[in-house]
């Protein structure tokens, strides 16, 4: 008897589902590490300033600017502190729309041609003003929202490792800046002090700024003003804007109370160092690293 063939079915191809990243997700690593080291370059540079605007403003009170007062100056300084987080709206905004690239790129040329500019507007407090401390405030508002939000997209679980070394980077800066400036406008004069701040940030800055890449725009957060009608949120901004000062009232004019009370320029160089070795010792973004 002859039997039917058995027939054999054909093999069902299954499809398995494998876990796909999501590109939303922070790698937590890889190029992120470029990006972190290129955050670190450009808070050294802004730090680097607004540790040694001290220096810079008591050896102009000395040399070019003998008859021009303390007040008068020392707003030429505040005004470039103040005017990076009050354009750290505008700034995000025009970032979202030319991309983080950009975004450095121009924060840093702007930094660094407010510096080569400032080294020749030293005998002009007017000139002061605008070449130092506007070019810095506008310079610093778009590196200062680059530096605090782009490790927020390449960073999850050692979110808070990537932004310690982001912040080390703008300690380190203030401390060098404090040393190395205060010899150098003792050495060479305040503008040619000017030009080299101007001309290294300049050549370090745009090549590692370029190194950038764009992964998404950074987060909006819409402006909320309603917020301030919570008492509570209120009391606690104010008791912000005023603990904020001494972080950078020390560092402005202990140099010049120095210079009064007849100290030389190394010790004025030495406890402006002191000071700013006791922040990077103490301050929250080692224990971040430790």
């Amino acid at each position: 008897m002859e039997l039917d063939p058995i027939a054999i079915p054909d093999p069902i191809i299954t499809e398995i589902d494998t876990p796909t990243e999501d590109p939303d997700t922070p790698p937590d690593g890889g190029y992120g590490w470029v990006i972190i080291f290129v955050c670190f370059i450009h808070t050294f540079w802004i730090n680097l300033w607004a540790g040694s605007w001290g220096i810079l403003q008591a050896a102009l009170l000395r040399t070019t600017l003998k008859g021009s007062s303390l007040s008068a100056l020392s707003f030429v300084g505040s005004l470039g502190v103040a005017l990076g987080p009050a354009l750290g709206i505008p700034a995000i905004r025009i970032v979202r729309i030319i991309g983080a690239r950009a975004g450095m790129t121009i924060g840093i040329v702007i930094y660094g041609l407010g510096c080569l500019a400032s080294s020749w507007a030293v005998g002009s407090l007017v000139g002061l003003f605008f070449a130092c401390g506007v070019s810095y405030g506008i310079g610093s508002a778009f590196t200062d929202t680059l530096y605090n939000t782009l490790p927020v997209l390449w960073f999850k679980k050692r979110l808070g490792l990537a932004n310690g070394i982001v912040k080390l980077g703008g300690s380190f800066g203030a401390l060098v800046g404090a040393v190395s400036v205060g010899y150098l406008t003792e050495g060479i004069g305040v503008a040619w002090t000017f030009r080299i701040l101007g001309i290294a940030s300049l050549l370090t800055g745009i090549p590692t700024a370029l190194l950038i890449k764009d992964r998404g725009a950074p987060p909006e957060y819409p402006v909320k003003w309603s917020v301030f009608r919570d008492a509570c949120f209120s009391w606690h901004f104010a008791a912000g804007a005023v603990g904020i000062f001494p972080i950078y009232a020390p560092t402005f004019f202990l140099p010049y109370i120095n210079n009064a009370l007849g100290f030389s320029n190394s010790t004025s160089i030495a406890t402006l160092a002191c000071l700013l070795v006791s922040r990077l010792i103490y301050s929250r973004d080692m224990r971040v690293i430790a």
